[in-house]
């Protein structure tokens, strides 16, 4: 039997931002279907060709900071509140830290870290500012070198998608975005038999959630495809992810994100 797995959109933990979350022929959800990207970096600046549209307007710190979750610190720093540790409902523990100098975020769960580069500092603090946004522009590991994605951006700073670096056939991008510069739909291809399809990305500001929805996928058999609502708590850390049947919206998976500590990072 065929067993495809895709790391569901945006860890979230460790899964790598908005892959569709699939399951072998037999409708069995992959075991490891989770997040992402690493808890609390589910967001992004994102970036798109240039619109009359009202929605589509460069961003304006005005517009952008309706709905930060970022916080000042007494000296009226610019912050963003990033966890280095969490655990999830499984009693897996995953530790991350943050390097201001190369500008990278290295998480670690058992022996396997996940790398997220960032262009500058206002970018890693931004990408809290707004329920799933995302703003690192490669994400990589150690558990296979041949795993590489990487994340363009138009010049207003939306985010136009991501492609596997040794894979032509594994990518998301992105035409359309809300009024805060996040995507809302556009296509995708998870491998040679399988591209095309479409995607459709909502947010919810109040609830913390962003919700992906795939499309009329019309794949081989050895693809199922589930949707993902992904949940954040007020500092943009992941705490919770569902994975959902693509008829009817079922919940047939649930992880949860047990934020153990924080740090802050200021500009």
């Amino acid at each position: 039997m065929r067993r495809t797995r895709f790391w569901a959109a945006t860890l979230s933990l460790l899964a790598l931002m908005l892959a569709p979350a699939c399951s072998s022929s037999d409708g069995t959800p992959a075991s490891d279907t989770t997040r992402d990207v690493p808890v609390g970096l589910d967001g992004a600046l994102d970036r798109g060709p240039d619109d009359t549209s009202p929605d589509d307007q460069p961003l304006t710190d005005t517009r952008a900071d309706a709905l930060d979750a970022v916080a000042d610190d007494a000296s009226g720093a610019r912050c963003r509140n990033y966890a280095t540790k969490y655990t999830d409902n499984n009693g897996k523990v995953t530790n991350c830290s943050f390097d201001s100098t190369q500008l990278r975020l290295t998480c670690q769960t058992g022996t396997t870290k996940t790398f997220y580069d960032y262009s500058s500092l206002l970018d890693f603090v931004r990408e809290a500012e707004a329920v799933g946004r995302i703003t690192y522009t490669k994400v990589s590991n150690t558990l296979s070198t041949s795993t590489v994605y990487s994340y363009t951006y138009d010049a207003q700073g939306r985010l136009t998608g991501f492609d596997h670096v040794n894979n032509a056939n594994f990518y998301q991008h992105y035409g359309l975005w809300d009024t805060l510069g996040r995507p809302i739909a556009g296509t995708g291809s998870s491998a040679s038999d399988c591209t095309g399809y479409g995607l459709k990305l909502s947010y919810d500001d109040a609830q913390r959630t962003k919700l992906l929805e795939y499309v009329s996928p019309s794949c081989s058999s050895a693809y199922t495809f589930y949707n993902v609502r992904t949940t954040y708590d007020a500092d943009g850390n992941q705490i919770g992810l569902q994975t959902l049947s693509l008829s009817d919206g079922t919940v047939v998976r649930t992880d949860t994100f047990t934020i153990n500590s924080t740090a802050q990072v200021c500009i």
